[in-house]
């Protein structure tokens, strides 16, 4: 199995200055051994890039426009706004694959936003599978999903250099901002992930959590 890289990228100008740029990459699978359903898979990826993209030309051209406007009205310098999308295969068999993509915007301001989204197929079906299927004979399998993250985190807070990591409410946050979706499959077993500012302040980035898979 192969993984091409494909990008869609430009600069696009207003007045003569660049106001946006965006460089979308995705994935494109590639087998001689198990095609099965990787047209489904690659024709979904090179539709949701081509749908950010026009996103870019078209919502946040007219947005930065606007602000590139108002930066000049004021005589205030005009920051460029920037949308990258990439992503990571982290798991590839002719049965599954796993990657996650980290959308990135900036529209001024001191920093951008990265907004992280995966999925794990099953070639076999060509659909997507939930956590749940992980977890079959455990239905509390969420409550200990959040546990150990709230004991990892504990731990890892016995470290003086961590403190500040996490938010000090960090043991509800888990709970209130658990999102089933938010997990990827990996050789040693299955990371669930918290988005910027869930559990943790922006410097602390998109957290990961590794529950490893039982030997």
């Amino acid at each position: 199995m192969q993984v091409v890289n494909a990008v869609l990228s430009d600069k696009i100008y207003y007045d003569d200055e660049i106001v946006l740029t965006y460089n979308i990459n995705y994935p494109q699978f590639i087998s001689n051994k198990c095609p099965k359903n990787l047209t489904k898979l690659n024709a979904f990826y090179k539709e949701n890039a081509e749908i950010f993209e026009q996103y870019c030309r078209d919502t946040l051209f007219t947005e930065a426009v606007e602000q590139y406007h108002e930066m000049k009205e004021n005589n205030f310098p005009f920051h460029p706004y920037e949308a990258i999308v990439e992503y990571k295969v982290t798991y590839l068999t002719c049965q599954f694959i796993s990657l996650y993509f980290d959308k990135y915007i900036y529209t001024g301001g001191a920093h951008g936003n990265t907004v992280r989204h995966s999925d794990t197929w099953n070639l076999s079906t060509g659909r997507t599978m939930n956590i749940s299927e992980y977890f079959p004979d455990k239905p509390n399998y969420i409550d200990e999903i959040l546990s150990f993250i709230v004991d990892e985190i504990t731990d890892q807070l016995k470290d003086p250099d961590l403190k500040g990591t996490y938010f000090e409410t960090y043991p509800q946050d888990v709970y209130d901002t658990w999102n089933e979706d938010d997990f990827y499959l990996t050789p040693s077993g299955i990371v669930v992930y918290f988005q910027q500012y869930a559990i943790a302040p922006y410097s602390s980035g998109i957290l990961e959590f590794l529950i490893p898979f039982k030997s």
